[in-house]
């Protein structure tokens, strides 16, 4: 898998920040955050490739949820399969460089 520089959720591109160490977000540590406002995903390059990668999907993840599924705030679990899954293939169909 490749962590690009840029990366698209539903029609915003995303810039991609890869500090070398951790970082705080409100006063803790992190490797990775997603940052809706600004269009912005950070992952630190700490762990091995395979942490990196997973941190770098579980921040994909709460940019499809912010997109694609705020109407499911009562977690209706089908409209949110159904929102959730649009989010996915948008993102792999749109980001096909990421899965080489």
């Amino acid at each position: 898998m490749n962590i690009p520089e840029k990366v698209k959720i539903a029609g915003y591109e995303y810039t991609v920040e890869r500090p070398t160490e951790p970082f705080l977000v409100d006063n803790d540590a992190c490797d990775g955050v997603h940052i809706f406002t600004q269009q912005k995903i950070k992952v630190a390059q700490t762990g091995n490739e395979a942490y990196q990668n997973t941190v770098f999907i579980h921040e994909l993840v709460h940019g499809i949820i912010m997109s694609y599924c705020k109407g499911c705030d009562n977690y209706d679990e089908e409209k949110f399969t159904e929102q959730f899954s649009k989010g996915i293939y948008q993102v792999i169909t749109d980001n096909p460089e990421i899965f080489r």
